[in-house]
């Protein structure tokens, strides 16, 4: 803020001296220029930023709705034969990042700046650091879906997994959760 106090108020000092007048007029010049075109480039992003926040509000609204249509398979409210009631969280989870990215990819081309070369820059690199960081949690989400849908255990069973005997408490894509028994030393 005071970077920006200072630079406006140059020209208006420099505009008090006669040998400086002609620099305060170029420098009020150019600020004129720049919000000039910054308004203008506002005014012409507009139709793209509401075409954005469309889509984005649309997709909001569809993953409430397939949000609120796993919570009644869930609960049992809707039966289908095919789909078990355990499936409905994962599941619903997963519709809800696909409908999240397929708004990305619809939102990306009116998003203002996105042809540019800065924005593509931005975008190779966070694709180069997801592509290299996401191995081994692809593996994990992988094998919690496999898990998931082939019903190996459901909550309230008991497993043991490495040698740890526990129940289900919890099972998540990425996470399941046992309480195991409390032993003492």
């Amino acid at each position: 803020m005071l970077l920006l106090v200072s630079y406006l108020s140059i020209p208006l000092f420099l505009g008090l001296f006669p040998p400086t007048q002609a620099l305060s007029q170029t420098l009020t010049g150019q600020i004129r220029a720049l919000v000039v075109g910054g308004f203008a480039s506002l005014v012409r992003a507009i139709p793209d930023l509401i075409s954005v926040a469309v889509i984005l509000g649309l997709s909001v609204l569809l993953m409430r709705a397939s949000n609120a249509w796993f919570k009644a398979v869930e609960l049992g409210n809707l039966r289908l034969r095919w789909f078990y009631p355990e499936w409905a969280r994962p599941t619903a989870r997963l519709v809800g990042i696909g409908i999240l990215l397929l708004g990305a990819v619809l939102a990306y081309p009116y998003i203002p700046g996105a042809n540019s070369k800065a924005f593509q820059g931005a975008g190779l690199f966070v694709g180069v650091l997801a592509a290299l960081g996401s191995s081994a949690v692809a593996a994990n989400l992988i094998g919690g879906l496999m898990l998931t849908y082939t019903r190996a255990y459901q909550e309230g069973d008991r497993v043991s997994i490495n040698g740890t005997v526990g129940i289900v408490h919890d099972s998540a894509l990425l996470v399941t959760r046992l309480r195991t028994p409390v032993t003492k030393w």
